[in-house]
């Protein structure tokens, strides 16, 4: 849900101005004088996104008895931790805790 909403942001400044937005590298260098960079900023957001799955998927293959929450919550304290406020940190650690309750109940 957050990547499609970032991904749209993409979408957004590519069908305002196509002709100057062929790929990526141009939408950014389009978008350097404004003010706002929207589009920059989402596609930032999804690296970072990209970065902290990439990482987890190598935490849970590298650690394979360790639950994949663990490996989550190192890749997210590697990755994206830094950029977030207190606020953000915390819903992430609410939702590791009910994603590790929500397994148990599963088996």
């Amino acid at each position: 849900m957050i990547n499609r909403s970032r991904s749209q942001k993409v979408q957004a400044r590519y069908d305002a101005i196509p002709e100057k937005c062929r790929t990526l590298e141009k939408l950014v260098e389009n978008e350097k004088g404004e003010k706002k960079r929207t589009a920059t900023e989402g596609l930032m957001w999804l690296l970072r996104g990209l970065s902290f799955t990439c990482k987890a998927l190598q935490n849970a293959q590298e650690n394979k008895p360790e639950e994949l929450s663990v490996a989550f919550t190192k890749s997210y304290e590697k990755t994206l931790k830094q950029f977030h406020n207190f606020v953000v940190k915390g819903v992430f650690s609410v939702r590791i805790f009910f994603y590790r309750h929500y397994l148990d109940m599963q088996i």
